[in-house]
């Protein structure tokens, strides 16, 4: 087991000695559609606002 993961264990990072890099920001709404799926069907462009232009097939 890493050493992060024994430090931490199941506790709350605030319980911990532990403080993040960076502060934590959200994805891009379509990035794990792209991931998954490899490509976006242009139909589906109107549902994913966001979504990177040269993910769509």
């Amino acid at each position: 087991m890493p050493r992060v993961q024994r430090a931490k264990k199941d506790r709350l990072l605030g319980e911990t000695h532990l403080v993040l890099r960076h502060r934590p920001i959200a994805p891009h709404a379509a990035l794990w559609l792209v991931v998954a799926a490899g490509s976006i069907d242009p139909s589906w462009e109107p549902y994913l606002p966001g979504a990177p232009a040269a993910a769509t097939a």
